[in-house]
């Protein structure tokens, strides 16, 4: 409310111009209705009665009328009556007595009466059917004209309805709406922050698998799938740390050089922080060794990690040529083709970023065809989502008022100007509350804002289960693992050019004497020279350790390429080393490798699944 005289002038203004142009229309429409009143009214007659029967039947009411006032009229009329084409004359009081007149005249009030009727309902019809058409046309004036783009709605049965209509509906739905039939093998993609709803959508998706009898793999990282869903006689643990854990077999699954390579890609992913060298190194070198054992009788994964550290510095260099390409980039876009349906969780695009690079995230984002986006709080990752969610395009209705103290000078004007504008704003992103998300789905069809509900699931299985592992082979391995990284330092060195540092012969002295007291320089004639040596007055020179002493640095029994070529006397060399360790790695061929990496360098897509 405000009693401000300009907002007071400009409110009366427009008040009083809405007020007299809604009377213009007004009195056109009435003036409309007048006249098409009588056109129906006159129809309807004309129907009803003969025109005989009108003229009598307008000839008794007009006696009728006038009878009040015959003693005043000194010359009494006479009407000429038709009947059937002959002509009778009669005065005011025959006319009002002859039955035939009466009966003329009771004819026409009834179809007049009846005309009345029907040409008021056809009139009220007609009014609102232009008032509605009208308001119809002034609301498409003032509303935004979508012309392209996606559409957003708050309805998931609108889109079911829609999408049962083209005949795309499927039987998995994400809450109320179905995605679309066999879309399934486009992937799926669920962004948004931790605890926002990613994982109610997976089981929900689980539950449909389980019921289709589907196959599937998931990346439980924290036991909550392990936990509802576990079932001993059908699924199967891949987790060398469970006691649950399937016996895997690595020579029967893998039976080619490409199944090992295939192997090696997935066990040691390809990141982006780090040189890639050195994890196609370690895929080829794993590759190698593996396929090189396939044909050992005694293969273990004992002796393929005893192998695997035993290779000789020298020869990796043979093997360390080609570094394969992360397999995930290209599985997506061709698992497809067999029936293959990823599901990914991902707290935001950057993350994919950081794990793949920039253009190998945009490839893996860009072949989830189904996605929905749920709460990401930060500005930019907000931003991206709502980008990603679509844009409409439209014409933008605008509405201008011109008044004065002349009614010439009060106006409206109105317009629509072209604008793209996205379908929800990031603040409307950042603000999402849990297990609400925004749905979008591959082909013509709105995005979905989709509110979900948690249904809780009972524990059939328990999280994690250790396994007992024996805590003296994993110090061996992991002396052993040492020891090769120390000979890996000492290797690195030897590459490294032989370049003496040039520092003072005073900075020296006192970093090797920090307690002597500084004494005066001696003047002599080599510090003259202007030549700085360091501490001693000699260059300490690296030497290259011959082949023959780098030989002897392998077991018995172990070629230079790091094969096992004489099982008995690599056997004798462990016994007399290891006898203890050795004895019990003999009873039991230890399947679980832990190796030490920090938690943050596990990241996968898929975090939360």
């Amino acid at each position: 409310m405000s009693f401000n005289a300009k907002d007071m002038t400009q409110g009366g203004q427009i008040a009083s111009m809405r007020i007299r142009m809604f009377s213009q229309i007004a009195n056109i429409m009435l003036y409309c209705l007048f006249i098409f009143f009588w056109i129906l009214v006159g129809l309807v007659l004309w129907v009803k009665i003969s025109w005989q029967t009108f003229v009598n039947g307008c000839i008794y009411w007009w006696c009728t009328t006038l009878e009040g006032m015959r003693d005043l009229i000194r010359s009494q009329p006479v009407y000429e009556i038709q009947y059937y084409g002959k002509t009778f004359r009669m005065n005011a009081a025959q006319v009002l007595h002859d039955k035939y007149m009466i009966w003329c005249g009771e004819q026409l009030w009834s179809a007049f009466v009846l005309a009345t009727v029907v040409a008021l309902v056809i009139c009220l019809i007609t009014f609102f059917v232009v008032s509605w058409i009208l308001g119809r046309q002034g609301k498409q004036q003032s509303e935004n004209e979508v012309t392209g783009g996606r559409q957003l709605t708050d309805n998931p049965k609108d889109v079911a309805r829609m999408l049962k209509k083209d005949g795309k509906d499927s039987d998995i739905r994400i809450g109320d709406l179905p995605i679309i039939r066999d879309s399934e093998i486009q992937n799926f993609c669920l962004h948004g922050t931790v605890g926002a709803g990613k994982s109610e959508v997976i089981r929900r998706l689980a539950n449909y698998a389980r019921q289709r009898g589907d196959m599937v793999v998931i990346y439980d990282r924290s036991g909550e799938f392990v936990k509802s869903y576990y079932d001993p006689s059908i699924d199967k643990i891949l987790n060398p740390l469970d006691a649950r854990c399937a016996a895997w077999d690595l020579w029967k699954e893998c039976l080619t050089q490409p199944d090992f390579d295939n192997t090696a890609n997935t066990l040691i992913p390809m990141g982006t922080k780090e040189d890639p060298f050195w994890q196609g190194s370690g895929r080829t070198i794993f590759a190698e060794a593996a396929y090189l054992m396939r044909n050992d009788p005694n293969r273990s994964y004992s002796k393929l990690v005893d192998t695997l550290l035993s290779i000789k510095i020298e020869k990796l260099r043979t093997f360390l040529r080609n570094s394969p390409a992360a397999n995930l980039v290209e599985i997506l876009p061709e698992a497809r083709k067999f029936g293959g349906c990823y599901v990914f969780g991902i707290q935001s695009y950057a993350q994919l970023e950081d794990i793949y690079g920039e253009k190998a995230a945009a490839t893996l984002f860009d072949v989830m065809n189904t996605r929905a986006f749920f709460r990401s709080p930060s500005h930019k990752i907000a931003e991206f989502a709502a980008g990603e969610i679509g844009e409409k395009e439209h014409l933008k209705a605008s509405e201008q008022y011109s008044y004065g103290a002349d009614p010439v000078r009060d106006g409206v004007s109105t317009g629509k100007d072209m604008e793209r504008q996205t379908l929800v704003s990031y603040s409307d992103i950042q603000s999402l509350p849990d297990l609400t998300c925004y749905v979008t789905l591959p082909g013509p069809y709105p995005a979905v804002k989709l509110s979900l509900k948690y249904q809780t699931r009972p524990k059939v299985a328990p999280e994690f289960i250790p396994r007992d592992i024996n805590p003296e082979m994993e110090n061996r391995l992991s002396a052993v693992l040492a020891a090769r990284e120390a000979e890996g330092r000492q290797m690195a060195s030897l590459f490294e050019p032989d370049v003496p540092e040039v520092v003072s012969g005073e900075d020296v002295t006192q970093a090797e004497q920090p307690q002597q007291p500084v004494s005066p320089a001696i003047n002599d004639k080599k510090s003259d020279s202007g030549v700085n040596v360091p501490a001693g007055g000699i260059e300490q020179e690296l030497k290259m350790k011959p082949e023959e002493e780098m030989e002897q640095q392998l077991p018995p029994g172990i070629s230079e390429s790091g094969e096992v070529v004489d099982m008995a006397a690599y056997e004798a060399w462990k016994q007399e080393n290891h006898p203890d360790i050795q004895q019990q790695m003999q009873r039991r061929e230890e399947v679980n490798i832990n190796v030490h990496r920090e938690r943050g360098e596990d990241v996968e897509p898929g975090d939360d699944f």
